[in-house]
């Protein structure tokens, strides 16, 4: 029993070192979990600071188009600020000059009980007419021409035999009115009476005289190119040489005018409305040009009248008693 017992307390005892196989598979795994805890700590931190970063680029680069945008916008705004200052500053400089024209030939007026001589009309009103119109917009030249009108500078005189002349107080020749609005689009009001005003040798395309009473007016050698005169009256009115390319005439009345040599291409004139005017050499809207056209029409050849008519040159055309077989002359 000893020796068993010696046996049994002799027999080895198995060690790890000695059987190392039966723990080292176990343990990998968990190696294996450590390593990856350890790297995946630093790996989400640089992952998220990536995502961080990125966020932070797009986010500076919508603050930079926002501030680009803003900036653009405020530009825009500073700009229509500047254009609208502009536009104050030049409204308040026509209007400056415009009433110190008006001022100024107000006083001469009175100063000559509107009786002005012929050498201040031409040295003094008729330039400073000229470099007031040339400083203004349409709008102010509409009311200095208004002005002149009503002050009696713009018509057409009446010479000893009563008969109406071209000459008028003030020259206007040469004088740019392009856009002027004369006239008035409410029909159901009185029409603006304009009976002989005198606008000879100026420029007025594209303006309004619609609604107006152009009787007795005096046009000669203007520009009314994309005027209107719609519903207007013009009998009598002195339209020689004058160019009408393309004006509205719808409804107008032209009995008695002269239109020698006027050009009415492109215009909505109608055969209807030239009956009982003076035509010759008129271009028509079509493009033809007239010869000597209804000559006696307004007049009656056998007695010699030639009722609204107005012959260019003057002295140019005579008239004499018909005779049993004709007219003779």
């Amino acid at each position: 029993m000893e020796s068993a017992a010696n046996n049994i307390e002799k027999k080895p005892i198995a060690t790890v070192h000695e059987q190392p196989w039966k723990f080292k598979t176990p343990m990998l795994p968990k190696i294996i979990i450590k390593a990856c805890s350890t790297a995946i700590v630093p790996l989400m931190i640089g992952t998220l600071t990536l995502i961080l970063a990125y966020q932070q680029h797009y986010q500076g680069i919508q603050n930079r188009q926002t501030d680009l945008q803003i900036a653009k916008t405020q530009e825009q705004l500073e700009g229509i600020k500047r254009e609208q200052d502009l536009h104050i500053a030049e409204a308040i400089q026509q209007d400056t000059v415009l009433n110190a024209y008006l001022e100024k030939v107000s006083q001469l007026l009175l100063n000559h009980q509107f009786n002005l001589s012929s050498n201040i009309r031409k040295s003094i009103i008729r330039p400073k007419t000229l470099t007031t119109i040339r400083q203004l917009d349409a709008t102010r030249k509409t009311l200095l021409v208004k002005f002149l009108y009503e002050s009696s500078l713009l018509l057409r005189r009446e010479t000893d035999d009563d008969s109406i002349s071209n000459e008028k107080d003030v020259d206007l020749s040469d004088a740019n009115l392009n856009g002027i609005i004369m006239g008035n689009q409410n029909i159901d009001i009185e029409r603006v009476n304009l009976f002989r005003i005198s606008l000879s040798k100026v420029t007025l395309i594209n303006s309004s005289f619609t609604f107006c009473s152009l009787n007795c007016a005096n046009f000669e050698r203007s520009i009314l190119d994309g005027s209107s005169f719609r519903n207007s009256h013009l009998r009598d009115t002195n339209l020689f040489r004058t160019s009408l390319a393309y004006a509205d005439f719808t409804g107008a009345t032209l009995s008695g005018s002269n239109l020698i040599l006027a050009n009415l291409t492109g215009s909505n004139i109608l055969d209807s409305q030239l009956v009982d005017v003076s035509l010759e050499r008129t271009i028509l809207p079509n493009g033809t040009i007239t010869h000597m056209y209804n000559l006696v029409h307004n007049g009656d050849a056998r007695n010699c009248t030639l009722n609204h008519w107005s012959i260019y040159p003057v002295d140019s055309v005579k008239v004499v008693p018909a005779s049993d077989n004709g007219i003779d002359g």
